[in-house]
């Protein structure tokens, strides 16, 4: 398989695990309602997916579950940074200053990107990605505020907060290029999902666990997010990246999970809809197929060189 066609399966393994995360906001209104806090969903996400994925890897290939013990720091690292830091600081947010502005504040997160991948891995900042960037950044102002800029005019401690899990979340990124080219995608990810749930324990009412069996419909939704929004998203994802993708491709690239999700919160929860959110997501698919076409445009001109 040629390295063009590589990266063409890349952009599609990461468009498809942003399209599955774009579901989370079902399964959290549904959990919501069914009495989770966002620190309860917060930790049957991480724990369910670390379960379902420790038991296949148990079942399927044993040596998945092996990790020395750099292994083990990098990934305490990912899981307190990249798993518990970004859901307490967003639902910090949230509580703060609302569901639309801390969405506002995470899809910074491109940006930091952006700059992470200059910084850590040398890649080329062009002015072609600039403008897919920000296009892509324009366009999820406009899909969550619906053009309304007084959204960011409250609390300073919430912006700050938002700002705080746009990092974290953009660090996922980096933390999963530098691990998988040691360790298996689906190690990493056990492992950063184990983290996860042990750190967000001290943040969450402990007592609240049983709510998780409280019903039929509250554990099979538990499963059902563990299983798409955290093993099997994240595993896309980080395949995605293994495959060398850039970095500063990817934050452009999994936008898409807004896309989804307000399609779906409109469809399926009924929430407004209106022109200028459309046209948001009109800018998101745009930045998506003008990053598509800046990295389609490289790989031709490098083989053009080499031939």
């Amino acid at each position: 398989m040629t390295d063009s066609q590589n990266k063409k399966n890349a952009y599609i393994l990461i468009l498809i695990a942003g399209s599955i995360w774009g579901t989370l906001g079902f399964f959290c209104n549904i959990l919501g309602n069914l009495g989770f806090s966002p620190e309860l969903i917060a930790f049957t996400r991480l724990f369910s997916g670390f379960i379902i994925l420790s038991l296949f890897s148990a079942l399927r290939n044993f040596k998945l579950l092996i990790i020395d013990m750099q292994g083990l720091m990098f990934t305490a690292l990912a899981g307190l940074v990249s798993q518990t830091g970004f859901n307490l600081f967003y639902f910090k947010a949230i509580k703060i200053i609302g569901v639309s502005s801390s969405a506002v504040l995470l899809y910074l997160s491109p940006l930091f990107l952006f700059v992470w991948s200059a910084i850590f891995f040398k890649e080329s900042l062009t002015l072609k990605k600039f403008r897919s960037l920000s296009i892509c950044i324009l366009g999820c102002f406009l899909a969550v505020t619906g053009g309304c800029a007084n959204v960011l005019s409250s609390s300073f401690i919430g912006i700050g907060f938002g700002i705080i899990s746009a990092i974290a979340y953009s660090l996922m990124s980096v933390f999963s290029k530098f691990l998988s080219s040691k360790y298996n995608s689906i190690t990493i990810i056990i492992y950063s999902f184990m983290f996860g749930t042990l750190f967000t324990l001290p943040f969450m009412d402990i007592s609240e666990i049983p709510i998780i069996f409280s019903s039929v419909d509250s554990v099979f939704l538990s499963i059902a997010m563990g299983t798409l929004t955290s093993a099997i998203a994240y595993i896309l994802y980080f395949k995605g990246i293994a495959s060398g993708i850039n970095l500063s491709s990817v934050g452009i690239i999994s936008t898409i999970e807004l896309v989804v999700s307000i399609i779906f919160g409109t469809l399926v929860l009924n929430e407004s809809f209106n022109i200028i959110k459309f046209t948001g997501l009109l800018f998101i698919i745009l930045s998506i197929l003008l990053i598509n076409k800046t990295v389609k445009s490289s790989n031709n001109k490098l083989l053009r060189n080499f031939t």
